[in-house]
C-alpha cells in the first residue's frame, strides 16, 4: 500500500495531492520550524490498521528469519 501512496503523490498535481492529505491525515499536518519537526494530530482509521499490518508482518518475518538461521547452525 505504502509505495502505491508514495508513487500516486508524486505523479499528482497539487489540488490531487491536496485531497490525498486530506484523506489521510483528516485534522492536517502541523509543524514546527523551530524543532523542524512534523506532527499530525489523526490519521485515517484505514491507515493505522494497514500500518499495524505491516508491522506485524514484519515482526513475523524477522521471527522466522531467525528460526531459520538457528536451524542452520
Amino acid at each position: 500500500m505504502k509505495p502505491n501512496l508514495d508513487k500516486s503523490w508524486k505523479l499528482s498535481i497539487y489540488n490531487e495531492k491536496q485531497r490525498l492529505q486530506k484523506l489521510l491525515f483528516p485534522e492536517g499536518i502541523l509543524y514546527s520550524k523551530k524543532k523542524d519537526k512534523i506532527k499530525t494530530l489523526k490519521t485515517n482509521p484505514i491507515m493505522e490498521i494497514a500500518n499495524y499490518i505491516s508491522i506485524s508482518y514484519n515482526k513475523k518475518k524477522a521471527r522466522q528469519n531467525c528460526l531459520a538461521l538457528v536451524k542452520l547452525s
